[in-house]
């Protein structure tokens, strides 16, 4: 037999124009002969050898091109001229290149084909086309396309001469494409796309025959859009596998079927059936029918626009993301995957009444584009937001964002975002009521440039984590009722613009680690109940707080790393709370026991080489030294009395010896008398100021006493006589300067 064909195909070949050598590639083991590829085709038109010479340039051949598949990188078989193929030279050129199976009336390819097949726009199937393509393993391509407002459909005028076209595409698993063509010649459909890969099919019958079409679309698998018009009789349908909507455009019905159940087309009628997803009009369903919420892409498909009235189904908008798309619908998780790039906006057109689900979590999660609301949904029957705008890059409400909340439980990581913002995120958010809500843990995650003023009501709240973690633009007022909430892990880490009081209850929170890390620009006191708390790891980490007041119930509590990096730290004060260690000050500091009323002083380059613990079951203050009262810290030594000579100056250098003493540290200054005018004899008490060089010690002051010593008076000379005779001189006089007493004497 392989030799009998071979003499016919030589036959074939030798009135063939000898073509340009071809690259050659390996297309199966029943490839054509090394002759055969050289000569570069196969005539498979309706002529004999003997009616005429071919034109290699029209007529209908197999040519082997040198390009692959660009969705493959298969090679490709092209049919190319101008006619109709010969179903017979057809068979045979297929076996020169498959081992193509023979079995009654019906043919098929092997199932495992290493190379597509792509038909010119001139090419026409033969009148019995059954099986034509059955089993083929390879991508298939028709050159024709027809614009559609729902897809590119594969407008196929090769089947305008085809009657029998049963089994045509059976088990066509390349054959992905969405096709549509005139079936008015056609009598038989028999199975002719069952178990293909065929996307979407339009058939159109202008003449109203009676066509067999008994499951004709059974088990195909990926079928979702499928569109009957002008049937002469009743058409049995089944087999689909997921569910299906059946649409009866002629008399404006809609029918659901469930996966695999059977049905009928009434004749005359033009029938669209789509699985949950699109309409003649390019229309996606919102709702169960009568789809009073549908979507559809405007002109330039820049816009999925939203319109109609009534609440839209979970499961449709799920499926409309995987219908766009072409993924599998999501089971759980996110709406729009994380792996497909949108390049359109979703608008709600003005002028309707749309609500959103109870169940509204992750409704528009991972979508790219932006989220335009003409008209604001009715969500107060919304009770979920868990993830509603989940990384949204270009989220922007330009009027404000306004919700009925009023129902709403949970609005965990509402707007948490972790991929990169096109379009900074800062609209204002006007919410009506969010006493039932639970959880805002992550609600503003991730969005860097979010700083608006909040009006929550809060007091169910349980769960706050990570609220606004890295959230570095946020600085507003956060007057919550946190009298509930369990969980702050996080809630303002790496929020480095937020600097506003924090007075919240957190008598009930159970893990407050990381609360204020990285909140560089904070800056009042930190006042925390840590009663019920059992782990506050990285509490401060890097923060720019400058006091802390933790107290405890004389629990253990995870406390590593609590207080690394506060640089700006100055006042610390600890009670109930064990394991507690200082791991950065903002300068010297005295560690004071007040249990024990014992003071330990520590200088702040200490903390370089090591981590102090604070004493457990213990109430506990950390202060700067600069802080202790009146300077105490300073130990002055000095004598207590500097003694004057009447009339002499004097100074704080007088002193015989001083020394200031930090602990057992010598420190350097300057020292000053807070009088050193005193000049009436007598003992006068002044202060001894001293101020370290170091501002760090600040200063310290003590009380000396200033001796001014009196004039003593002496015994009058009795060898000198007054040049004043008639004057009486007392027995005692007041000591002179020398000259003054020469000039008395003279």
């Amino acid at each position: 037999m392989k030799k009998q064909f071979k003499k016919t195909a030589a036959l074939l070949l030798s009135l063939a124009l000898i073509l340009t050598l071809l690259p050659s590639f390996k297309i199966s083991a029943y490839g054509p002969s090394e002759e055969e590829r050289t000569k570069g085709y196969i005539f498979i038109d309706e002529f004999d050898v003997s009616d005429k010479v071919h034109d290699p340039d029209s007529d209908v051949r197999l040519v082997w091109l040198a390009a692959e598949d660009p969705e493959t990188g298969q090679a490709i078989i092209h049919v190319t001229g101008k006619g109709l193929i010969d179903r017979e030279k057809w068979r045979a050129a297929a076996r020169a290149v498959s081992d193509l199976n023979f079995d009654g009336n019906f043919e098929y390819w092997r199932g495992v084909e290493d190379f597509g097949l792509s038909f010119g726009p001139d090419i026409r199937f033969p009148a019995n086309s059954s099986s034509l393509l059955a089993g083929f393993d390879g991508p298939i391509y028709f050159a024709e396309k027809w614009e559609s407002s729902i897809d590119d459909f594969t407008r196929l005028q090769c089947m305008s001469q085809v009657v029998d076209a049963s089994y045509m595409f059976l088990d066509t698993a390349g054959f992905k494409r969405s096709v549509a063509f005139d079936i008015s010649n056609v009598s038989d459909i028999q199975l002719m796309f069952k178990g293909s890969s065929v996307n979407s099919v339009r058939l159109f019958n202008n003449s109203q025959n009676s066509i067999e079409a008994s499951q004709a679309f059974a088990d195909a698998d990926n079928l979702k859009y499928l569109e009957f018009n002008g049937l002469a009789n009743n058409v049995e349908f089944g087999g689909l596998k997921y569910d299906y909507v059946m649409r009866n455009q002629t008399e404006g019905t809609q029918t659901s079927f469930d996966a695999h159940s059977s049905g009928s087309l009434q004749p005359g009628n033009h029938y669209i059936m789509f699985r949950h997803s699109k309409s003649t009009e390019g229309l996606y369903p919102l709702t169960k029918p009568p789809y009073s919420i549908v979507a559809r892409f405007n002109s330039d498909k820049s816009e999925l626009q939203i319109f109609g009235e009534g609440t839209i189904s979970l499961s449709y908008w799920r499926n409309l993301a995987a219908s766009i798309h072409d993924v599998d619908i999501p089971k759980v998780g996110n709406t729009w995957l994380v792996d497909v790039e949108q390049d359109y906006d979703i608008r709600f057109l003005s002028g309707c009444n749309i609500a959103f689900p109870e169940e509204s979590g992750a409704f528009f999660a991972q979508f790219d584009g932006k989220i335009i609301f003409d008209s604001m949904p009715d969500t107060s029957q919304v009770k979920n937001m868990d993830s509603m705008f989940l990384n949204t890059p270009s989220l922007d409400f330009k009027d404000g964002l306004t919700f009925n909340t009023d129902n709403v439980t949970n609005m965990e990581s509402m707007f948490e975002t972790n991929v990169e913002e096109k379009i900074p995120f800062n609209s204002p958010i006007h919410f009506s009521d969010t006493s039932k809500v639970t959880s805002m843990g992550a609600m503003f995650d991730g969005r860097q440039s979010f700083n608006q003023p909040l009006d929550f009501n809060t007091q169910n709240v349980t769960e706050m984590s990570r609220m606004f973690c890295d959230a570095s633009s946020f600085n507003q007022p956060v007057p919550f009722d946190t009298a509930k909430v369990e969980q702050m892990i996080s809630m303002f880490e790496g929020a480095s613009s937020f600097n506003q009081p924090i007075k919240f209850d957190t008598s009930r929170v159970k893990s407050i680690k990381s609360f204020m890390s990285g909140t560089s620009s904070y800056h009042y006191t930190l006042d925390l109940d840590l009663s019920s708390c059992a782990d506050m790891g990285r509490l401060a980490e890097n923060s720019g707080v400058e006091e802390i007041k933790l107290t405890g119930q004389q629990q253990d509590i995870a406390t590593w790393l609590a207080f690394d990096g506060t640089q700006s730290l100055k006042k610390l004060e600890v009670k109930g709370i064990n394991n507690c260690e200082l791991r950065a000050f903002a300068g010297d500091f005295i560690i004071h026991d007040l249990t024990s009323d014992t003071k330990e002083y520590h200088a702040i380059d200490e903390l370089d080489q090591d981590t102090f613990a604070l004493p457990n079951q213990s109430h506990t203050k950390v202060y700067l030294a600069t802080e202790e009262a009146g300077g105490a810290l300073i130990k002055l030594d000095t004598p207590n009395q500097i003694d004057v000579d009447a009339g002499a100056a004097y100074s704080a250098d007088d002193l015989d010896y001083k020394k200031a003493m930090v602990y057992d540290k010598e420190i350097a200054g300057t020292w000053q008398l807070s009088d050193s005018g005193i000049t009436e004899p007598g003992q006068h008490d002044v202060q001894l100021v001293f101020t370290a060089n170091e501002s760090k010690y600040g200063t310290a002051s003590k009380t000396i006493t200033i001796n001014i010593k009196p004039v003593k008076p002496v015994e009058k000379p009795q060898n000198e006589k007054s040049i004043y005779n008639d004057v009486e001189v007392t027995d005692k006089y007041y000591p002179i300067s020398a000259q003054d007493k020469a000039l008395i004497v003279r």
